[in-house]
């Protein structure tokens, strides 16, 4: 397992985090999510009812990336594979219900919903630059800082192309 520099550790103090998971259909899907982390290891409290988990039960790859809400060029993305545990007494979502002011993770459970552990297994990460990019033609983002546990053949990513196919909004 790699380890986060001291550089970026405090973004795992942070509020909000975006999960990236693989859809059914290969496609990712992003999920706002609040998140715990212990020590190096960073682990969500979800239950069975959401597609996050889901797709991470059909293919445990995932992302984790945290923004720096001071400096969102500074970020930090933990890459890896999701290790799912029940959580049959709610210990696990308790400690995250603390973290975010009491909240009782339990309220957001359905009849039949059963409240699952996911630690990410970290595989590498992946941390932004503290910089913004400068000019009028510098890019939309800023340079990657380093890199850990990537593809060292691999000459850097290649361009993306998007193509539009809808968006999905996050409910009030």
């Amino acid at each position: 397992m790699t380890t986060i520099p001291e550089t970026h550790r405090d973004l795992l103090d942070a509020q909000i985090a975006v999960l990236g998971t693989i859809g059914a259909s290969g496609r990712p899907q992003l999920s706002a999510i609040w998140f715990l982390a212990e020590g190096d290891t960073v682990k969500l409290s979800l239950n069975t009812s959401r597609q996050k988990v889901k797709n991470l039960q059909a293919n445990p790859a995932c992302s984790l990336l945290i923004v720096d809400p001071a400096n969102p060029y500074r970020t930090v993305e933990l890459r890896g594979d999701a290790q799912i545990a029940v959580d049959p007494d709610y210990e696990f979502a308790k400690k995250v219900g603390a973290k975010y002011g009491g909240a009782d993770l339990s309220e957001h459970d359905g009849p039949g919903d059963v409240r699952l552990v996911v630690t990410i297994v970290r595989r590498g990460w992946q941390s932004g630059a503290a910089r913004p990019p400068s000019g009028p033609n510098s890019g939309p983002g800023p340079a990657r800082a380093r890199t850990e546990g990537g593809r060292p053949d691999h000459p850097g990513p290649a361009p993306l192309r998007f193509q539009y196919r809808g968006f999905r909004t996050a409910a009030a």
